[in-house]
């Protein structure tokens, strides 16, 4: 009886022991990345005549494993939201994801510092955005925002 336990011991211990790497559980890129995306002006000094409430947000919504839809929406000084579906994600070397649309780079997220509106530093997902004629206007949009 006492060999018995004692072997039942040892098992016990060594699936204990196991590398809890072996198996990962299945995420897709799109389910990493989807969220609202905001900013403020210790992210981007850009926003420093922005009002508080009035600060651009970015949404990312999944289509599929690996495509999101991007949704742009600017309140100040007049209300604009702009749209760019089929957006493809893609896991680079260095953990960070891509995201192309139509083969062009448009932006990264990546684990960043973070400066939350107090101006307190966390670590969190920071998305950056370089899109080229997304207006009326056709000015260039840089975003930079976390998400909460």
């Amino acid at each position: 009886m006492k060999t018995q336990l004692l072997f039942f011991g040892l098992l016990s211990g060594l699936v204990a022991c196991q590398n809890d790497g072996d198996i990962q559980p299945t995420t897709t890129l799109a389910s990493e990345v989807v969220g609202t995306y905001q900013t403020n002006q210790f992210i981007d000094v850009l926003t420093l005549p922005v009002p508080s409430d009035k600060m651009p947000t970015v949404e990312l919504k999944a289509e599929s494993a690996n495509e999101v839809t991007l949704i742009v929406t600017k309140r100040f000084p007049s209300r604009e939201t702009w749209t760019l579906t089929h957006a493809v994600l893609s896991r680079q070397p260095d953990q960070s994801i891509a995201i192309t649309a139509q083969g062009v780079p448009v932006g990264t997220l990546q684990k960043d510092r973070v400066f939350m509106d107090n101006g307190m530093e966390i670590q969190g997902r920071v998305l950056r955005i370089r899109l080229s004629g997304t207006s009326v206007s056709d000015e260039e949009l840089n975003f930079t925002g976390f998400v909460r």
